[in-house]
């Protein structure tokens, strides 16, 4: 998990963790949305209604969100972590990581079965945290619609 002294000092710099709905307005996420490969297309209205089906968390600095995740769950046994991003002026500092410790403090993650997500570049961050490849990927299977 992240050091607390780490999450000390990002508070000293003036990041603030954000959980609620109402702290996450979609027109203040599409720029950090047009910075991601996987998600710069997507539109508005798409991105409004995943954030009402999803938990959320996310940074904030001097008003603005600069890194943000959300997780889809049944709040029982299975959660898929989706759309982790931080702003690139601001990688680097432990954002992802932090509000990856929140989200996996929080108590109805925190005894879940099953965490799943898909990373292309950030296997080292994820690893940290006990997330491992796929055993028996074989059993596995996706319908993908790009």
């Amino acid at each position: 998990m992240i050091d607390v002294t780490k999450v000390q000092q990002l508070n000293d710099d003036g990041y603030r963790i954000l959980t609620k709905r109402e702290d996450f307005d979609v027109t203040a996420l599409q720029p950090l949305y047009a910075q991601m490969y996987w998600a710069n297309a997507r539109p508005t209205e798409i991105i409004e209604k995943s954030l009402d089906h999803s938990v959320l968390y996310g940074v904030e600095k001097d008003g603005n969100i600069v890194a943000f995740s959300r997780w889809i769950t049944d709040f029982a046994t299975y959660a898929y972590l989706c759309d982790v991003i931080v702003d690139e002026a601001h990688r680097g500092k432990g954002l992802a990581k932090w509000i990856l410790s929140e989200a996996l403090s929080r108590p109805d993650l925190s005894t879940m079965r099953r965490l799943s997500l898909v990373t292309q570049d950030a296997h080292g961050v994820y690893e940290a945290f006990g997330f491992k490849p796929i055993d028996h990927a074989e059993r596995y299977m996706e319908l993908f619609r790009g």
